[in-house]
């Protein structure tokens, strides 16, 4: 922790140490990312250098700062991220790439993924024979 008023520039106040774990999901659908961060925890927080006598519970303190952080992030990507913030010609990958998804939701090992094209529809063809299609 440093500290900077009108005569001292960033004096060293205290060090601190801690463990910070954080999960999050990061999910694709029609090519926009809605990253999420879920669940977060601050542990074993200790100080390691203390020039000013500092006291508390700072495993609380930490994990407030960074909840909030993380709450005000999730709200701002709530409704995602889309591709066509880097061009906005990308745009149209979404009309050629249907259902696009990705997400980390592993089963068996696998993540699951995909997209699908309008050459993947049934041709008129295929349908004048005979062929019911459900959709």
């Amino acid at each position: 922790m440093l500290v900077s008023n009108e005569t001292v520039t960033d004096r060293e106040l205290a060090t601190l140490q801690m463990n910070f774990e954080m999960a999050g999901n990061m999910t694709m659908k029609d090519l926009v990312f809605y990253p999420e961060v879920q669940e977060l925890t601050i542990e074993n927080t200790y100080v390691r250098k203390d020039h000013i006598g500092i006291e508390g519970n700072f495993n609380k303190i930490f994990e407030e700062i960074a909840h909030s952080y993380f709450d005000a992030f999730n709200a701002k990507w709530a409704k995602g991220w889309s591709i066509t913030n880097i061009d906005p010609a990308l745009g149209m990958l979404t009309g050629l790439l249907k259902d696009t998804t990705l997400t980390p939701y592993v089963q068996d090992n696998w993540m699951y993924g995909g997209f699908s094209m309008q050459a993947d529809l049934p041709t008129l063809e295929y349908v004048e024979q005979g062929v019911t299609i459900l959709q």
